[in-house]
């Protein structure tokens, strides 16, 4: 298993160097983006100007009708200019998990269960579109730099979405992904290799923009995950920026080769109670975190806060450093979050939060992305290449 586990939130993503057109100069330049939004910020105007196609907040409503008829009744935004006031701040969970817990408790053949399914869906869209717009042919210059330095007997775990990482990882260190995509689908990443693979992971907790699977749930097919950018020669990376150019509402999504119905992107919503028990690759993928972060010697947690109301990443991470007779936590744990910090508004919620997870054992002195450097040359100042 590995000797060092990278954890990566948000945070990590929000904090990042975003860079334009990945390594290649020549490339057609592309316009500055924001980066990804925390979970305010996905509804706030300033942001989506930059960002979305037109600029223009009337456009937005049009795109997601029943999204925006649901949620200005439900948070009394009906007089309220569209990005502005109390949009800000409006959170991403919030309106996820109330549309959830909304669509299980209605009638399944209700008119208003389906208004609210279908609002549902275009919350799911309008999160691939947002994300995919920001990042679609830009690279993360910590991201790359944690890909750079990381071993084949590391590994990284992110409960992101984004591809940040996974365009490093294809570039330059494809046996990490190719050891998940075996574990995970039981075939080798690249066609026509043998289906080998190493002590050290890549996984994604929530699902990815590059992720798909068959919608069609009689299908044969319908649990085999389809990961987009590899190819027979390696890293495809026309079809691998071409899956952020469709989650933003551009193209058609690939439909599944067995029944030819639509495929849609895996993604998990953050919910309170997320289906990871329900679903044969998310069983999968948390088993395999669960056995990297009990056997890790260091574990490195770049932007992940553990929100309070994610019980399923604080009993992972609890349990799974605690897997042994003494109930010590068995890594040396290392924390890089602004909510270190002891002048930061939440750092006394923040603190209380990591001890009951942590206890005392983990270090609180970083507190911003890039200071993953130092850690990095710590971990790996004994070790070769």
């Amino acid at each position: 298993m590995a000797d060092n586990v990278f954890v990566v939130g948000a945070g990590a993503s929000f904090g990042d160097v975003l860079l334009r057109d990945s390594d290649d100069p020549t490339a057609p330049s592309v316009e500055d983006r924001p980066n990804p939004p925390l979970t305010a910020g996905f509804f706030h105007l300033n942001f989506l100007d930059k960002l979305y196609p037109g600029g223009t907040a009337k456009q937005i409503e049009h795109d997601y009708p029943s999204l925006f008829g649901y949620i200005k009744p439900t948070w009394e935004l009906q007089d309220v200019p569209f990005g502005t006031s109390r949009w800000e701040s409006l959170n991403l969970e919030d309106v996820f998990t109330s549309l959830a817990i909304e669509n299980e408790f209605l009638p399944k053949e209700s008119d208003i269960r389906a208004r609210r399914q279908l609002a549902l869906n275009e919350l799911t869209r309008y999160i691939q579109r947002i994300i995919g717009l920001c990042t679609f042919r830009r690279s993360g210059k910590f991201s790359k730099l944690l890909v750079e330095k990381v071993k084949l007997n590391d590994s990284i775990i992110t409960f992101n979405y984004d591809l940040l990482l996974d365009r490093e990882l294809f570039k330059k260190r494809s046996e990490l992904y190719q050891t998940f995509h075996v574990r995970i689908t039981g075939q080798s990443l690249f066609p026509g290799d043998s289906p080998w693979y190493g002590p050290g992971t890549f996984l994604k907790m929530h699902g990815s923009l590059n992720w798909y699977v068959c919608t069609n749930e009689l299908c044969g097919g319908g649990a085999d995950l389809t990961v987009v950018g590899a190819g027979r020669n390696g890293f495809d990376e026309r079809n691998f920026e071409r899956c952020l150019v469709n989650v933003s509402g551009i193209g058609d999504l690939p439909r599944c080769f067995t029944c030819g119905s639509p495929s849609a992107v895996f993604l998990i919503p953050p919910l309170l109670n997320k289906p990871i028990m329900k679903n044969s690759i998310t069983r999968a993928i948390w088993g395999q975190a669960f056995a990297h972060l009990a056997s890790a010697s260091n574990v490195v947690i770049l932007g992940f806060s553990f929100a309070p109301t994610d019980f399923y990443a604080q009993w992972l991470f609890r349990s799974a450093l605690r897997n042994n007779p003494d109930g010590k936590v068995s890594a040396k744990v290392w924390i890089i979050n602004p909510g270190n910090d002891p002048s930061h508004s939440g750092h006394g919620d923040f603190k209380r939060r990591m001890q009951t997870i942590f206890g005392s054992h983990y270090e609180d002195k970083y507190r911003r992305f890039e200071e993953v450097e130092e850690i990095l040359e710590i971990l790996y100042a004994d070790k070769g290449a």
